[in-house]
């Protein structure tokens, strides 16, 4: 690993510089990723639902979509 950088579970002593910068930006992916997931599940319950209509092949509003889970199909 880089001087100075240094990973508690010590993953990074056996890795050259090319493939720690690598990990550092997949790691950075990775919390950007998870914080939108996040916001997209509380989001609905904090702010409300779109008004308005789902697509007429579709057949419902916005309101009558779960929360959560609930909201993927079986």
């Amino acid at each position: 690993a880089p001087v100075r950088l240094w990973g508690p579970a010590d993953l990074a002593k056996d890795v050259d510089a090319a493939a720690f910068k690598r990990r550092r930006e997949t790691e950075s992916k990775d919390g950007r990723v998870s914080t939108l997931a996040t916001r997209g599940y509380n989001t609905p319950e904090a702010a409300g639902k779109f008004p308005g209509e789902i697509p007429p092949s579709l057949e419902g509003k916005f309101e009558d979509i779960p929360n959560g889970l609930a909201a993927l199909p079986t």
